[in-house]
Formats: C-alpha cells, structure tokens, sequence
C-alpha cells in the first residue's frame, strides 16, 4: 500500500520574517509548505495546485487577502480549502469582512506557535463529523 500523501499549505505573507516564523512552526505539522509574498504569486500557484490549507496574511502586495479569499471561493476546485487569516488587522470590521468573503479562521498577530497548530492542525485534519443517529 502506498504511504498516504503529504498535505500541502500555501503560505501567503509578504514579510520575510512573518513567513519564516510561520513556516518553521508548519514543519512540525509534517507538511509540504508552498511559499510565496504576494496576491498575484498566490493566485498563480492556486492555478497549479489546490493546497490542503492556505494561510495568508490580509495585507498583501498587488491585492489583498479579502480577493484571495474571494477568488478561492469561487473557484469550484477550491471551494472547500480552509483558509487561516493570520493578520494584526484586528478590528471588528476587519474580521466580519474576512467572514463575509469566506475565511475559515482569524488568528491575530502576534500570535503564539501553540495557537498557530492547534488551529492550522485542526483545520488540516479534521474531526469526523459525530454521527446523531437515534
């Protein structure tokens, strides 16, 4: 039997070492980790490959994190991958916004690397939906 394949996550964070920090705590999730800083590379890579998680920053270069979660949406074959906003935009209407565009989770910089994989973990690999039978 072939082993299972890995998860793939596109991280979208124009600062250096944001990406770097975020992308060290990802390892220990045992993940491949797609890289890139800016709204129109991110939107290139997700025409090659429909990654398991995207974790992406709202303030971006050339757009911004609301259009790419909006693009992502709207694109049947990625409908269904989880985003993670990791942003310091922390307003009320910053994060209702990033709910009305389709985020799956808001994590709020600074942030610590047991918050960062609890959520990116669970979001990876889900809980089996109980089932209510009577």
């Amino acid at each position: 039997m072939a082993p299972p394949k890995r998860k793939t996550v596109l991280l979208v964070e124009d600062d250096p070492a944001i990406r770097r920090l975020v992308h060290k705590h990802l390892t220990s999730l045992d993940v491949d980790i797609l890289e890139v800083a800016d709204a129109r590379s991110a939107l290139s890579r997700l025409s090659e490959v429909a990654p398991d998680l995207v974790c992406m920053d709202i303030v971006l270069p050339e757009s911004n994190g609301y259009a790419l979660c909006e693009h992502i949406r709207k694109t049947p074959r990625l409908q269904k991958v989880p985003i993670l906003i990791i942003s310091a935009r922390n307003s009320i209407v910053d994060r209702a916004y990033a709910e009305e565009v389709g985020l799956t989770h808001y994590l709020s910089k600074p942030f610590t690397r047991a918050e960062l994989l609890r959520l990116a973990g669970g979001l990876l690999n889900p809980e089996p939906q109980a089932s209510h039978e009577t």
